[in-house]
């Protein structure tokens, strides 16, 4: 991933607007804001009044391109889209909730906060957070945490362990044994919270209206789950481009993405009702594409309704699994291929027939075709003929401008790829306006 100048350079501008007033860095164990990683956020611990003020510096910085804010009940969610293509994720907490449930005394911790240079809370506090957060969403302390306050003195890891042992009944004998999840630990550590003033029964109760909004306001504007699907010849370069893409999606814009193969998969290939799943796959991978032997129109039509229901069925459980939940659907290779190429599933239709089906199915948002001189492509993998690279290059051109026409709010894009990073950097500047 690219290191983001504009990020790093924003990121300086940004601790001076913090240290006009109140706040406190949390989970941060770098040496300074600039110096985190380029996939890493930042959560910064605010006064709910500054939050505005904030937003709008960030809104209104030289480096920024666009901001897409999330406004919760305790805190504001932004997602910074650099001018270089860099991204940052920034968390303005004002209220340490989860559901109903106060954990943390947010004007305590920034009452703890020091440092000239960045805020940072007191050192048993500054655990805190990242402890009662991962203990209570039912995961192990990160990796990162782990080695930070290992690396405290020992004095330090005192007061550290004192705090958890004296706060949450517990009786660790070492501060390395709170890293781990234990669900004992969990119910006792949420026993000793909801003894607290705060987490009366009667003001609980109506939190709870407060994170009904807050789950329904998360599903309206973060959750844009999206499908983007890739074709073009053998050789050139669907996988590849694919594979880098989802890595920028997950590292650089921290996406859920979840890689299928032609099909949503309910069903398996044809062939594994014969050899099985696993011996079926490993037959597919070592035949040559297009080489099947079929000639029958009947076989053809059976084969194809049988591929045909796996879209029609598949896509409604790849929307309600992964769309719902906001994450990144990349295909290599999906329904045209079955228009421009059925020959490769061992097909004999008519183009025309099979894309009258087509129709009857959701088009993907987002639609790449992959391409090279024929020469080139052929230096890549030598499966196919120049003729048939020319031949399948012509025909998903015809269909992509069949269906830019019909689909004027879907992207089908033909890209030349010459050059992987101009390529990636290509579909990224298509893709983020989605993000």
């Amino acid at each position: 991933m690219e290191t983001s100048t504009d990020r790093r350079a924003f990121l300086g501008r940004f601790r001076n607007a913090l240290n006009s007033g109140e706040y406190a860095l949390l989970k941060h164990v770098v040496g300074s804001l600039e110096q985190g990683e380029q996939g890493s956020d930042v959560d910064v611990l605010v006064p709910r009044e500054r939050v505005p003020e904030l937003i709008q510096f960030v809104k209104s910085d030289e480096a920024v391109a666009r901001v897409r804010v999330v406004a919760l009940s305790y805190m504001s969610t932004l997602k910074v889209f650099f001018r270089d293509g860099g991204f940052l994720m920034i968390d303005f907490i004002h209220r340490f909730i989860r559901k109903s449930l106060i954990y943390l005394d947010a004007r305590d911790l920034l009452r703890s906060a020091d440092g000239a240079f960045e805020r940072t809370p007191s050192v048993d506090r500054a655990f805190e957070y990242p402890f009662l957060f991962s203990l209570l969403n039912g995961a192990d302390l990160p990796e990162k945490y782990r080695r930070h306050v290992l690396g405290l003195s020992p004095e330090d890891q005192r007061l550290v362990l004192s705090r958890i042992n004296e706060r949450y009944g517990l009786s660790a004998s070492h501060v390395s044994e709170l890293f781990l999840f234990d669900e004992a630990r969990r119910r006792r550590v949420i026993a000793a919270i909801l003894r607290r003033p705060e987490n009366r029964p009667t003001q609980r109760v109506f939190r709870l209206g407060s994170y009904a909004l807050d789950v329904l306001t998360r599903a309206r504007r973060e959750n844009r789950g999206i499908v983007v699907t890739f074709y073009g010849a053998d050789g050139s370069g669907k996988s590849t481009i694919l594979e880098d893409v989802a890595r920028e999606l997950r590292e650089r814009y921290r996406k859920r993405v979840v890689i299928l193969r032609h099909r949503p998969g309910l069903l398996p290939i044809l062939s594994a009702f014969i050899h099985g799943k696993a011996e079926a796959e490993a037959r597919s991978m070592a035949r040559l594409p297009r080489t099947g032997k079929n000639r029958s129109r009947l076989s053809s039509l059976a084969r194809f309704a049988y591929y045909f229901s796996d879209y029609a069925v598949g896509q409604w459980v790849v929307f309600a699994k992964h769309s719902l939940r906001g994450d990144i659907v990349l295909y290599d290779r999906y329904f045209l291929d079955f228009v421009v190429d059925a020959k490769r599933s061992n097909i004999r239709l008519s183009p025309r027939f099979v894309s009258a089906f087509g129709s009857l199915l959701a088009t993907p948002a987002f639609n790449f075709l992959l391409y090279a001189p024929p020469d080139v492509v052929r230096q890549r993998k030598q499966e196919l003929a120049i003729e048939d690279i020319e031949e399948l290059t012509a025909g998903y051109r015809r269909e992509f401008e069949r269906l830019k026409a019909r689909k004027p709010d879907c992207v089908f894009m033909a890209v030349e790829n010459l050059d992987r990073s101009q390529t990636v950097a290509r579909i990224m500047g298509t893709l983020v306006e989605a993000l």
